[in-house]
């Protein structure tokens, strides 16, 4: 199976696949596998963007990390090369395991992104931004995108408490929606802290924790706007010093998308196989202004 990441790699070094080999070998749960085996099967390539290159102009125009990538059928998997080869792994984890799986909501979706990840060892990855939401959310108040809470706030923490259970019960288990898989976490009585950590999150997306068996303790919850490049930077799973002045430029190009192309000089040649996605970024901005 892992031979299919030599094949599969492109824009990296060899010693760099084997490094990732190596910790996978060590760490990758049997319940994993054939999981990861499928996802691998079902991409054509996995590029390795590293930063101010093409590919990680694209990664910054979505926010992401890692993202699927298809063009004319052929399937690529785009996953940022930052400075810590850690937050790679979990980026090939958390698209490739659970990329055959059904998803019927998006908490399951987070769950079955985040679940291989935590199951690999790199829990610790995410530790203080789950701790940072708790804190906020105890507080009824929290900065972030209204998705994330649905799509990775409340996975981060059910996650946490589904480790020692089988992938394949999970992905079952999501088959039925996004009460069910919060009503078999409750099964296994989560601490009272992520309880309410998660009542909070669902009231704050604007439904009703009751209704999945939760009580929340703010009377209302204020879900703020992101306004501060940091702040959006530290949200980025993965984002290192190089991504966070990639998304800089990008933000200085919104305020002045007349002098685009005078700030983005530097990388043209780079940015010119997608430039229709940043013309695109561009003209949108513009409207936005005026």
């Amino acid at each position: 199976m892992f031979s299919s990441f030599y094949l599969k790699a492109f824009n990296v070094d060899r010693a760099f696949i084997d490094d990732i080999i190596g910790f996978l070998r060590e760490h990758l749960p049997c319940d994993l596998m054939p999981y990861l085996y499928s996802g691998l099967d079902s991409v054509d390539r996995i590029v390795f963007a590293k930063p101010y290159t093409r590919y990680s102009w694209m990664l910054v125009l979505n926010l992401r990390t890692s993202m699927f990538w298809v063009r004319n059928g052929f399937r690529e998997l785009i996953v940022y090369l930052g400075r810590d080869p850690l937050w790679c792994i979990a980026s090939l984890l958390s698209e490739l395991v659970p990329i055959t799986i059904h998803k019927t909501g998006p908490v399951c979706f987070g769950v079955l992104r985040y679940l291989p990840v935590y199951k690999t060892g790199l829990e610790g990855l995410y530790r203080d931004l789950v701790n940072e939401f708790i804190d906020h959310l105890d507080n009824c108040i929290i900065e972030c995108e209204p998705i994330d809470l649905m799509q990775k706030f409340i996975p981060w923490i059910i996650a946490k408490d589904l480790l020692s259970i089988d992938y394949g019960r999970i992905a079952y288990i999501a088959l039925h929606g996004d009460h069910e898989i919060i009503r078999y976490w409750l099964s296994m009585n989560p601490s009272r802290k992520h309880q309410i950590a998660v009542a909070n999150a669902l009231k704050a997306y604007g439904y009703n924790p009751e209704n999945y068996g939760l009580k929340t303790t703010c009377e209302r919850i204020t879900v703020k706007n992101i306004v501060s490049v940091d702040r959006l930077c530290k949200l980025v799973e993965g984002a290192d010093q190089d991504y966070c002045k990639m998304i800089e430029i990008l933000v200085e190009v919104s305020k002045n998308p007349d002098k685009a192309w005078s700030i983005l000089a530097p990388w043209r040649e780079e940015i010119e196989p997608v430039i229709d996605y940043i013309q695109g970024f561009i003209q949108e901005q513009s409207i936005k202004n005026t």
